[in-house]
């Protein structure tokens, strides 16, 4: 087995964990329908940030011809790794029931999206060190965009804001996958 299987090996079991808690917190909120209305804005968060360790995840597979790897490429990866599995857990809280599922969201499923603004800018800082993309491409200024609209999202006091600063990133978001991926590999 080649390091980057090893590599590979570590990255796949946490973002594997974030998914899973996103798909529990989904199945949560479909199994408290009834006792609970249910708050839109988390659950296309969470959607999100599924999304995005998706992505991620398929990005890997590009760095399997590496020839070599360092601690710093093991610790940068890891940690965009860990900032997303922060956000799965947060967005979507598994280990309480939430009974005011907006207020639940304004304590710390808020934090998920300065988190996944974090991991867009880390993602731009990756870009360059793994993929030679220029810091200043239009790739990474389309990546800036959601970090800057996630940021908004979090940091904004009025629903409505938070509202629209989210739909802004989801499109962003859906945009930037669908023009920087490859369909296939």
């Amino acid at each position: 087995m080649d390091i980057f299987h090893w590599v590979a090996v570590v990255l796949s079991t946490m973002l594997g964990l974030g998914i899973a808690r996103i798909l529990s917190g989904f199945a949560i909120a479909f199994k408290s329908r009834r006792q609970v209305a249910l708050d839109w804005l988390p659950l296309v968060v969470a959607a999100i940030v599924l999304g995005e360790i998706l992505q991620f995840w398929w990005a890997l597979a590009e760095l399997a011809p590496r020839a070599s790897w360092t601690l710093a490429d093991f610790t940068f990866l890891v940690g965009l790794a860990m900032v997303l599995f922060l956000a799965a857990a947060l967005i979507v809280p598994t280990d309480t029931p939430i009974t005011e599922p907006a207020a639940a969201f304004e304590q710390d499923g808020r934090w998920a999206l300065l988190l996944l603004a974090a991991y867009h800018l880390l993602a731009i800082l990756a870009n360059a060190w793994f993929w030679g993309i220029a810091l200043t491409s239009p790739f990474n200024a389309m990546i800036g965009a959601a970090a800057l609209f996630s940021a908004i999202a979090a940091l904004a006091r009025r629903r409505t804001v938070q509202a629209g600063a989210v739909l802004c990133y989801c499109a962003i978001a859906v945009a930037s996958v669908l023009e920087l991926s490859p369909l296939r590999y």
